[in-house]
């Protein structure tokens, strides 16, 4: 936002409002991502919204959300790590229907870590 402002050689305000304006424009930009989304798979598959709400559920035989779960990729390459891996590969896939087109999601938005 500085750097676009400098170029246009307009006055930039101050730090805490540039932050707070980020932080909203980056706000309605995930709402917007995230009911694109919800759109494209509520057409391609109507299971999928009651499948995507248990995931911020902690199930009772596990102490994590499932969608941690998922998102956590293997840390070592062993043999056992790499099954846990392609096991937690096919449980990702049962949510991701094959006629939802994320062709709008840029290529960068999921990978926030």
């Amino acid at each position: 936002m500085t750097t676009w402002l400098r170029k246009k050689q307009a006055q930039l305000p101050g730090v805490s409002v540039s932050v707070r304006q980020v932080s909203q424009a980056r706000s309605v930009a995930e709402q917007r991502l995230y009911e694109a989304v919800a759109r494209a798979g509520a057409r391609a598959d109507p299971s999928l919204a009651p499948a995507l709400a248990e995931l911020p559920v902690v199930p009772e035989s596990q102490w994590v959300l499932e969608l941690e779960r998922l998102d956590t990729p293997p840390r070592k390459s062993t043999g056992t790590a790499m099954v846990r891996g392609m096991e937690r590969v096919e449980a990702i896939s049962a949510y991701a229907p094959g006629g939802v087109n994320l062709s709008p999601v840029p290529v960068n938005r999921p990978r926030r870590r």
